[in-house]
């Protein structure tokens, strides 16, 4: 019977430091898992400034691409503008 009361008591000591264990190890847990947390968010904020920089330099590619045709478009007409003027030169002297 004192065998058995002390056997019981052992166990209950052994539990009692398990348990405690137990809630060390949960508590480290839940920081983690706070940190862990809290480096998603930043992640999650860094992809979206990512994301952000790249639909602006996509419209900056547009804006200068459109710039560019406009110039091409304008230097285009000046040439055709001094051809027909070459042209109506010559007809004129003709």
């Amino acid at each position: 019977m004192w065998k058995q009361f002390i056997d019981a008591i052992a166990q209950i000591v052994t539990l009692t430091q398990e348990t405690r264990q137990n809630k060390t190890a949960i508590t480290e847990t839940r920081q983690q898992l706070k940190e862990v947390q809290e480096e998603v968010k930043e992640l999650s904020r860094a992809v979206e400034r990512l994301a952000y920089e790249i639909h602006r330099v996509g419209e900056r590619e547009a804006y200068e691409r459109e710039t560019l045709a406009l110039r091409l478009e304008n230097e285009r007409l000046r040439f055709e503008g001094r051809l027909l003027a070459e042209r109506l030169n010559k007809e004129q002297d003709n």
